[in-house]
């Protein structure tokens, strides 16, 4: 379901998908109004290694 997916967006056309998912992210240069609307920002930019700091935090938040 929709609340099981985590999405990272950085422009106005994620922003549909994003109100959507259950776990909503920008990446750090993202536009302003994405970054609004989400759970989580990354502290790294798009293409910079922001994917790969959220599956961190995923596994993070998710370890026992």
């Amino acid at each position: 379901t929709d609340e099981h997916v985590c999405y990272i967006g950085d422009d106005i056309n994620d922003l549909p998908i994003l109100a959507r998912a259950g776990m909503k992210v920008a990446v750090n240069n993202a536009m302003p109004v994405v970054k609004a609307e989400v759970d989580y920002v990354t502290q790294r930019s798009g293409g910079q290694g922001a994917v790969r700091e959220m599956c961190d935090f995923l596994i993070e938040q998710h370890r026992p």
